[in-house]
């Protein structure tokens, strides 16, 4: 299995994230998910799912803050193509993001009352860097069978079906992205 992404240097775009422009955000978050393939898919995978993990707020934090996690999705043949805003168009199941976190909670107070709250936190959340630039691990899993896990599993959940016995195959990428010079996000909307 490996992965491949349709820009370079493995540094997501910016309208993927917190550069995006504004009328482009929900609530100040990024729901247009990155496009990306997976090819060479073993044979005896037929379904794969993955996480999108920002593993430099544990500095900041303790934790990783995790910005997508997926489940389920079919595979036919050696290749899937991932298309641009997969997160917002598709059935599969998707898991619970950082934004459903005590410390979005205490961060933003106001969060729960924003009417799209947990539609964002259900699905892609692109990254959002206070500063500089943030590493984001994509993980992606096959299984041989779908999982049965249902809209809004934890990442708990997904992981607790990654071991030998279960995975097919793996692969992972690191992923870049920086916050632009030019301050184009308030810093309410700054998050991860």
């Amino acid at each position: 299995m490996k992965l491949r992404f349709p820009f370079s240097d493995r540094t997501i775009p910016d309208q993927y994230g917190g550069n995006a422009i504004a009328s482009e955000k929900i609530e100040g978050v990024t729901p247009q998910s990155f496009p990306f393939e997976i090819h060479d898919i073993n044979n005896a995978t037929k379904v794969v799912a993955w996480k999108l993990i920002d593993y430099d707020t544990v500095a900041m934090f303790g934790f990783p803050w995790t910005h997508w996690v997926v489940a389920d999705v079919p595979v036919e043949g050696q290749s899937l193509i991932v298309p641009a805003d997969f997160s917002r168009h598709t059935n599969v199941p998707q898991g619970e993001n950082s934004l459903h976190s005590v410390i979005q909670d205490l961060r933003a107070p106001w969060w729960k009352l924003r009417a799209q709250h947990i539609w964002l936190e259900q699905h892609y959340a692109g990254p959002r860097p206070k500063s500089g630039t943030h590493h984001y691990q994509l993980t992606v899993y096959g299984f041989a069978q779908p999982l049965g896990l249902q809209q809004s599993f934890s990442l708990a959940d997904l992981m607790a079906h990654v071991n030998d016995d279960d995975i097919t195959e793996m692969a992972f990428q690191n992923l870049l992205y920086t916050k632009a010079s030019t301050d184009k996000q308030s810093e309410a909307d700054e998050v991860f």
